[in-house]
């Protein structure tokens, strides 16, 4: 079943979990920042064609899992706060968010 840009979400029809073939040394395709936190608008993941944004209630953010992220950038474009970025568009002072987002998704 697609969305309304025509993509499937590899989820509903892929038996393994989320981050299931992340390494510490993969790339990140993009990162959610610091104005995420708090704030957790979620326009993000209602644009995402691939269901790659997740975060449960008691996170403080929203995360992108690099593993199912296709670079679409409609993440960037839809966050109300800016907190989406191309991991080679972070801001210096933000940084440590690549690690944090990494991180979430590592077992």
């Amino acid at each position: 079943m697609g969305n309304q840009w025509g993509f499937e979400s590899p989820l509903p029809h892929h038996p393994v979990e989320p981050g299931a073939f992340l390494n510490r040394e993969e790339m990140m395709t993009h990162v959610i920042c610091e104005p995420c936190i708090g704030v957790k608008d979620k326009a993000c993941v209602d644009v995402c064609p691939v269901d790659c944004i997740h975060g449960e209630a008691t996170d403080p953010q929203l995360y992108i899992d690099p593993s199912i992220c296709i670079d679409c950038t409609l993440c960037v474009e839809a966050c109300p706060v800016d907190a989406c970025f191309a991991e080679e568009d972070v801001p210096p002072e933000w940084q440590d968010y690549i690690r944090i987002n990494r991180e979430y998704f590592l077992p």
